[in-house]
């Protein structure tokens, strides 16, 4: 399987992504490569398997950019906007369809050419994981929810899961980068990113349930977005001294009310959700990979009595911290 990508405006890029299909099912082969155009850095980090090809593009672009987009076989595609805007033109599909910052969704791609064409902007950063579609269809439960999707791809078109781009979930964003940080010794690289692709497919399609059911609102404007985001950077960058909602509130420009409604409705959890969520999961990595010991990761995490770290550890992950590190 491979995707031709070629930028038409601006013109210079012209790269070929896929699966390493020459390669032992183990293998994981990393590419780091920088793209440039007239006005825009292009900076990939790909991560290709025998069946499977993750993408992390990171671009700094002046201007907009026009991709022509071509791929050999039939593919699924999950994709992770984290912080881009772009639109994808399809021949088979009349409208246009956006996936811009904080949202996701999965495509199902025939053998096609197709244009991505992203706006200007510094710092945009989209993660895709593309997989054959025998791979995923066997985790997509053969329910009326899903008919469509499947019908479309039985008849080769292309195919959106949902039709509005979903929030992508703090939980989401933690198995993006585990699999982008993946530590692992060679053979099993490919068990350690394979369980996180399952985890995140089975998360992507429960939340489209969720939203399928009327449970769940998607959309907001770009300003309060925009401070839903400077409040989720603030939380991540202040893990160990959290300001309190009415200090966050303050500093995105905002009140608390419109704050603890915006940030649920964009990331799909409340403001002290996701900060503990957050301080979880960093606490778990430093105890993994760190010489700290319990006592001295909670004071990292902001807990000045280790009892209290304690007691969130184990609520969250159902053990305590010294079964990971006594």
């Amino acid at each position: 399987m491979e995707v031709s990508v070629q930028s038409l405006s601006p013109s210079g890029i012209n790269v070929i992504n896929g699966f390493a299909e020459e390669a032992d099912y183990l293998d994981v082969i990393e590419i780091d490569r920088v793209n440039i155009a007239d006005g825009v850095v292009d900076r990939n980090k790909i991560l290709s398997l025998s069946d499977i090809c993750i993408t992390h593009l990171n671009i700094d672009a002046q201007q907009p950019i026009d991709f022509a987009i071509q791929t050999d076989k039939p593919a699924i595609v999950m994709n992770f906007s984290i912080s881009s805007e772009s639109v994808y033109k399809f021949e088979d599909i009349s409208a246009p369809i956006s996936l811009n910052g904080n949202q996701q969704n999965i495509v199902y791609y025939p053998e096609t050419a197709y244009k991505n064409c992203w706006s200007a902007g510094a710092n945009q950063e989209k993660i895709s994981i593309m997989l054959p579609p025998a791979y995923v269809e066997k985790y997509i439960p053969r329910e009326m929810l899903f008919s469509t999707f499947i019908k479309n791809m039985e008849k080769d078109r292309t195919a959106l899961l949902c039709d509005a781009a979903l929030p992508i979930t703090p939980r989401m964003y933690v198995l993006l980068r585990e699999i982008l940080d993946n530590k692992h010794r060679s053979g099993f690289k490919r068990m350690h990113i394979e369980s996180k692709i399952i985890e995140l497919l089975m998360l992507q399609l429960e939340q489209f349930e969720v939203f399928h059911n009327g449970n769940m609102r998607t959309e907001v404007d770009k300003r309060t977005y925009k401070k839903m985001q400077d409040a989720k950077n603030i939380i991540e960058d202040s893990l160990s001294s959290p300001c309190s909602l009415i200090d966050l509130a303050n500093r995105v420009g905002t009140n608390e009310y419109h704050l603890k409604k915006a940030f649920k409705k964009v990331y799909g959890t409340t403001v002290y959700g996701y900060l503990t969520e957050m301080r979880m999961h960093e606490a778990k990595r430093l105890l993994l990979t760190g010489d700290l010991n319990v006592s001295e990761v909670a004071l990292m995490m902001g807990y000045n009595d280790s009892t209290n770290f304690t007691a969130a550890f184990k609520k969250y992950y159902g053990f305590t911290p010294g079964k990971v590190k006594p």
